[in-house]
C-alpha cells in the first residue's frame, strides 16, 4: 500500500501528465485520475490531498471542497516546475504514470451495465450533492475530449456531443429522471466513445468518466 505523501505525488503527477501530454487546461477531478491510473487511495484522501497541494500552490481548484467528490483541480506553473525538476531530462519529463489496461476495465463496465438494464423504466431522484457533481464534472470532461478529437468522423462527433450535452443539462438541472434516459444520452455514448476511432490518450479518460456515471447511478438505484 502507497502512502499517503506517495498518494499525493501521484495526483500531481497525473495533473501534469493530463495537462502536458493530454491537453487538458481545466479541472481534473481526483476520482478520474484514480481510475485512470490505477492509483491506490484510501477514504478521505482525494479530499486532503486536494487542500494540501492547493496550499502548497501546485495546483489550483474551487475552494469549497469538503470530501473527495469535490477534490478537482489543474496544475499550476510552479505545481508544473516541481515535477520537470525531479523527473525532467534532456528529452523531457516524458510519461511516468502508466495508464491502466483499457480492456479489462471495459469488460468491469459492461457488467455494470448490465445491472442497470432491469431498472431502465425506474425513476430516480438526482440529489444535487457532492456525488452528482463529481459525475457530471467527469461527463462534461469526456465531453470536452471528445469536441477536441480529430480523429472521430464529423457526424458522429456532432452525435455523440448532443446526446451528451442533453445529458449533462439533466444531471445539472433535473430534480429526476428515468434510469433508462441516463443510459441513453450518457452511458450509451461514453461507450460508443471509448469503442470509437477515438485518440488512444483519451480513451483512459471516458472510460474514468463512464465508471463514476455508472456508479452515481446504482447509487440511485
Amino acid at each position: 500500500m502507497v502512502s499517503f505523501t506517495q498518494f499525493e505525488e501521484q495526483i500531481l503527477i497525473g495533473l501534469y501528465q493530463e495537462h502536458v501530454l493530454f491537453g487538458i487546461d481545466e479541472n481534473v477531478l481526483f476520482r478520474t485520475l484514480i481510475a485512470k491510473y490505477g492509483l491506490e487511495s484510501k477514504p478521505g484522501w482525494p479530499c486532503s490531498a486536494f487542500k494540501d497541494l492547493v496550499d502548497r500552490g501546485v495546483v489550483s481548484g474551487p475552494k469549497n471542497a469538503s470530501n473527495d467528490d469535490m477534490a478537482f483541480a489543474k496544475i499550476t506553473g510552479r505545481g508544473m516546475r516541481q515535477i520537470e525538476e525531479k523527473y525532467g531530462a534532456k528529452d523531457g519529463v516524458g510519461l511516468i504514470l502508466e495508464p491502466v489496461d483499457t480492456n479489462k476495465e471495459s469488460s468491469r463496465a459492461d457488467e455494470l451495465i448490465r445491472q442497470l438494464v432491469p431498472a431502465s423504466d425506474r425513476v430516480v431522484s438526482i440529489g444535487h450533492n457532492a456525488q452528482s457533481e463529481a459525475a457530471t464534472v467527469a461527463v462534461d470532461g469526456a465531453r470536452r475530449l471528445i469536441s477536441d478529437s480529430n480523429s472521430l468522423a464529423v457526424d458522429e462527433k456532432s452525435d455523440l456531443l448532443v446526446h451528451l450535452d442533453a445529458g449533462v443539462s439533466i444531471l445539472r438541472r433535473a430534480k429526476s429522471t428515468v434510469v433508462g434516459t441516463f443510459k441513453y444520452l450518457i452511458i450509451d455514448r461514453l461507450k460508443a466513445a471509448f469503442e470509437s476511432s477515438i485518440e488512444d490518450a483519451f480513451k483512459v479518460a471516458i472510460l474514468a468518466a463512464l465508471f463514476l456515471m455508472l456508479t452515481f447511478i446504482i447509487s440511485l438505484l
